[in-house]
């Protein structure tokens, strides 16, 4: 009968094969996920034998693997912030560099007293549900135009119980009744132009393609971030956003005179990632 460590063996060897990245990773990953263990675990245990049926369910999870499934839709869950999250494939799977936009934005909204914070495009709710995490007395409003995706949204925030109001509509359509009252407006926009879809990764096309796709250039909801943000926030107010490599000297130059760059932060690779644009007076 296989063992831990040698159904491991072989299917990392058979991702390789199948130009899988991170085959080993992988490999564990999935294999935890059947056994109902964390990583560490098949090492403590591997000369344990495999049933017929952990067998055959980590064999199917291989081949949904090597047809571009990414492994945190066959899994379920993706970590974020530390905290682990249900995702599936009506929403985006979380990435490290969004982390630096919810560490800025908590870092701004710290020090104001029950501050209203709007995360739109919310998606599976990692940014809203992270931020009412770390800014106890906030109120925290997560907006989507998919309810697949809030559904997702909502999951999550019973699993972290954690107040956040999810609506659903087109970007900020649906806060028309906090026009003038918000915060700061948080998010990480489909910013990926039209014509570089073809261009992505197979496993990045798995992904809901309504939250990736920013129209032509890839900038259209920045401009209607900033141009409609700006009747949303208050004076002062941050909107924050995440852009992808190249946008961020673009995204910085529509902010005209409505709003101020506050501060361009890098990702981990140098890469500007995070447009942090506080409301000017007026």
């Amino acid at each position: 009968m296989l063992t831990i460590m040698e159904a491991v063996q072989k299917a990392a060897a058979y991702f390789a094969r199948r130009g899988i990245p991170s085959a080993r990773l992988d490999a564990e990953v999935l294999l935890a996920h059947v056994l109902k263990l964390e990583r560490i675990d098949l090492y403590i245990q591997h000369d344990r034998p495999l049933l017929r049926g952990e067998i055959d369910a980590y064999r199917k999870l291989l081949q949904e693997r090597t047809r571009g499934v990414p492994v945190p839709y066959l899994t379920g869950r993706r970590e974020f912030f530390s905290r682990e999250f249900f995702v599936n494939p009506s929403v985006l799977i979380p990435r490290p560099e969004t982390e630096l936009l919810v560490e800025a934005a908590a870092d701004w909204c710290k020090g104001r007293e029950g501050p209203l914070i709007v995360d739109v495009g919310t998606g599976s709710g990692i940014i809203a549900i992270t931020l009412a995490v770390l800014l106890p007395g906030s109120k925290v409003v997560g907006v989507d135009i998919s309810e697949e995706a809030l559904a997702v949204a909502r999951r999550n925030a019973d699993y972290h119980q954690v107040e956040v109001e999810f609506r659903r509509g087109d970007l900020l359509s649906p806060l028309q009744d906090l026009r003038g009252r918000i915060d700061a407006i948080v998010s990480n926009p489909p910013y990926i132009a039209a014509g570089e879809w073809e261009e992505l990764p197979r496993e990045v096309r798995q992904e809901p393609a309504a939250a990736l796709l920013g129209g032509a250039d890839g900038l259209d909801f920045y401009r209607r971030l900033l141009l409609e943000g700006a009747a949303m926030v208050v004076s002062g107010g941050l909107l924050a956003v995440e852009v992808g490599w190249g946008q961020a000297e673009r995204v910085a130059a529509m902010a005209g005179d409505l709003w101020r760059v506050k501060e361009i932060i890098p990702d981990y690779a140098g890469i500007p990632r995070v447009i942090m644009l506080t409301r000017r007076a007026g």
